[in-house]
């Protein structure tokens, strides 16, 4: 497993302006599609972390194509299983050469909603991790990173928030999460940016 990760900050305006080499026609022709700036940039830095992941690994020329859930993957290279993930002012990307399904998710931490942190959290996360004992802030950075957690989750399995996050539970001690049908997925959390938090989930091998 690998990650990469960019920082929009390094991604120049005069670089939006003519499509980079390493740049697929179809992401340039979604780059010039959206209207902020920012967003633009972060879809040309997702564009470069590809670029990165397939230097490292050797592929040339990939094609790109969405799977059945919407999930893309390398089409004349479909061994790499890939991910990437954006918020505030950073991309993400986690690959595997080796075909196990991966999901990243990175989140800017940030107050949630009492509406979110009603769909975040199952039962046992709560009792588990104590989290009627912490701190406000304790609680909000801890549901910050269940967020990211589940996330990169529904994002492995291509299912994203159609699923119940109540329904999913993540095992913090153990580094599992499982949802409601017993599939169930290795998570790790790499170290990430301040003010952010970093999640990885990868499909588990028999």
């Amino acid at each position: 497993m690998q990650i990469l990760i960019e920082t929009i900050a390094d991604v120049k305006e005069e670089e939006l302006e003519k499509k980079p080499d390493y740049i697929t026609e179809k992401r340039w022709e979604k780059i010039q599609s959206l209207r902020a700036v920012e967003d633009k940039k972060r879809s040309l830095a997702a564009g470069r972390l590809l670029a990165r992941m397939c230097k490292e690994l050797a592929v040339e020329n990939p094609v790109y194509q969405d799977g059945e859930k919407g999930k893309p993957y390398t089409k004349n290279c479909p061994d790499i299983a890939f991910n990437l993930s954006h918020s505030g002012e950073y991309v993400t990307l986690a690959y595997h050469p080796k075909s196990a399904e991966v999901g990243i998710d990175i989140q800017k931490i940030r107050k949630l909603s009492e509406g979110i942190q009603k769909r975040i959290l199952h039962p046992k996360e709560i009792t588990e991790n104590s989290f009627y004992d912490m701190s406000e802030e304790e609680k909000n950075f801890f549901q910050n990173r269940i967020w990211a957690i589940k996330e990169s989750y529904v994002k492995m399995t291509g299912e994203g928030l159609s699923h119940d996050f109540r329904n999913i539970y993540a095992d913090i001690k153990n580094g599992i999460i499982t949802d409601e049908s017993g599939r169930s997925a290795m998570f790790f959390e790499p170290d990430a940016p301040q003010g952010y938090v970093i999640a990885v989930a990868e499909e588990k091998h028999e």
